[in-house]
């Protein structure tokens, strides 16, 4: 389908691609026995899923393109999914700009209390933000991403995640936090969160 992945396809994707690893330790400190390394799914299938990206922007945003790709750098130093991700968007969509804030940055915004001491503005004006993550698990990065953006002055277009975990009300909340902009996911898990 042309404006959500099915299970079936998600899982297609993960068993094609070999993406599913176990017992690999999670660079935030999560206890999982599995994880999806979506970036093997970005590598094999960016130009499917580039065509996803833009038919779901096209429906959402239609009249507006972002100006800058805003996502969370990793603190490993290794290209996390979330900038892989971002990345995708970027040639998705053709925006020149992608942003990408340190964990230990976000970790330290407060709303209203300004940008960490040290961290940079990486906003020009009043940009179009679109933000991105390769998953929403629980939406505190999330809500930490919203926060630096606000708080630097950007204007948030919205949210888009490759897979996302969060149950309506979490997703309700996470849209208030952005104005009621719109929080739009390529594949939404049926399952409840927390079990995984």
């Amino acid at each position: 389908m042309p404006d959500q992945l099915t299970p079936f396809d998600f899982w297609e994707l993960v068993a094609e691609t070999k993406a599913l690893d176990k017992d690999v330790p999670d660079p935030q400190g999560r206890e999982l026995h599995y994880r999806i390394d979506t970036s093997k799914i970005f590598n094999q299938y960016a130009h499917w899923l580039g065509n996803v990206i833009r038919h779901k922007c096209n429906i959402t945003w239609p009249n507006v393109k972002p100006d800058t790709i805003c996502t969370v750098k990793e603190q490993s130093g290794k290209e996390g999914g979330g900038v892989k991700f971002a990345k995708l968007v970027s040639q998705s969509l053709n925006v020149k700009k992608i942003t990408s804030i340190e964990r230990d940055d976000l970790n330290r915004v407060t709303p209203g209390g300004g940008l960490p001491t040290g961290a940079y503005n990486p906003f020009e004006g009043k940009d179009n933000v679109l933000i991105v993550d390769d998953g929403i698990n629980y939406g505190i990065t999330m809500k930490k991403l919203i926060a630096y953006c606000k708080t630097a002055g950007a204007t948030i277009l919205g949210v888009l995640v490759f897979d996302n975990r969060l149950d309506e009300q979490a997703i309700t909340k996470i849209r208030y936090q952005m104005g009621r902009a719109e929080l739009v996911s390529l594949y939404e898990w049926p399952a409840t969160s927390g079990s995984l």
